[in-house]
């Protein structure tokens, strides 16, 4: 089953009504396309990973986000959970995943093969060995985000710490607005969530991406596509012909050739060797050799 974005943000997003209820001041935030189209390849992305460790057919979708308070937040979802504390790499600015009770359940049949029936974990701490199979599978939710945002924006993101008490987090406060969505893991006949909950401050480095239509849209140049496109070319690989001659041979000569014939070649030790990437002739040089091997020395560009 493909993933999919399961609902559409609205423009401008709409203020939470339990802030309302709870006489705080609302929330609005702006719609960011870049974000959904993120998301939803992070969707994809995991789907994909996943299916590797799943026996049973397995769909990953995203909610539609929402512009709350972290208050609200806290005031809609109920214990137990753990909040996975990330970190931009580039920024260092915060990030939450919340991992609640369906989200554990589902991770340790997956990654222990197990099929037991559900238990329902509300009301005890998660044990050791949930925890620990738990951060496995956020880390790897960060890194299919990491790289699912890699041609919009540097997303990637490193592990701080973990927390099961909203009052020890020290870098969200309650009254912070954030943007949330929930990533729905459905393996089967189970599924399991997690909420990403991204501080507003947090986002603000990316805003202008972001906001954007699709990559690229905007006036002018876009540096950030730019740099993006020279790390990838800089990584890329050309091979590199060295060509010492190209003679000209009869057809009945290269008949008869076999193991031990010898090929002349109109050239002295002294003439310069061209190099090619592709058709194109790039360079030129001498030869030489460098402890057991024949190498050639670049001597100067071709025009």
């Amino acid at each position: 089953m493909s993933a999919k974005i399961a609902e559409k943000a609205m423009e401008p997003l709409a203020a939470s009504t339990t802030e309302t209820a709870a006489g705080e001041a609302p929330v609005t935030g702006e719609r960011l396309p870049m974000m959904e189209i993120g998301l939803e390849r992070v969707a994809r992305a995991l789907q994909a990973t996943l299916r590797k460790y799943a026996d049973d057919k397995v769909s990953v979708a995203t909610k539609a986000m929402r512009d709350m308070r972290f208050s609200t937040y806290l005031r809609e979802n109920k214990p137990p959970y753990t909040f996975y504390i990330a970190r931009f790499e580039v920024t260092g600015a915060p990030v939450l995943l919340v991992s609640q009770g369906d989200l554990v359940q589902l991770t340790v049949d997956l990654l222990l093969k197990s099929r037991q029936p559900v238990v329902e974990i509300a009301g005890r701490p998660f044990t050791a060995t949930e925890r620990i199979l738990t951060e496995r599978m956020i880390r790897m939710i960060m890194n299919e985000i990491g790289a699912s945002f890699q041609p919009i924006a540097e997303f990637n993101l490193k592990m701080d710490r973990t927390e099961t008490n909203p009052r020890f987090l020290t870098a969200v406060r309650e009254k912070d607005g954030l943007l949330a969505t929930t990533i729905t893991i459905t393996i089967g006949d189970r599924k399991g969530s997690i909420d990403l909950l991204i501080p507003h401050a947090s986002l603000e480095p990316y805003k202008d991406v972001l906001r954007q239509q699709y990559a690229g849209d905007k006036f002018g140049r876009d540096q950030l596509w730019e740099q993006h496109l020279t790390q990838e070319l800089l990584v890329s690989h050309l091979r590199v012909t060295a060509i010492l001659d190209e003679p000209m041979v009869p057809l009945s000569d290269v008949i008869n050739w076999q193991v031990g014939s010898v090929l002349p070649l109109d050239i002295t030790a002294n003439e310069p060797i061209r190099l090619h990437t592709g058709q194109s002739a790039v360079f030129f040089g001498s030869m030489g050799r460098h402890d057991d091997r024949v190498v050639v020395r670049i001597d100067g560009r071709l025009e």
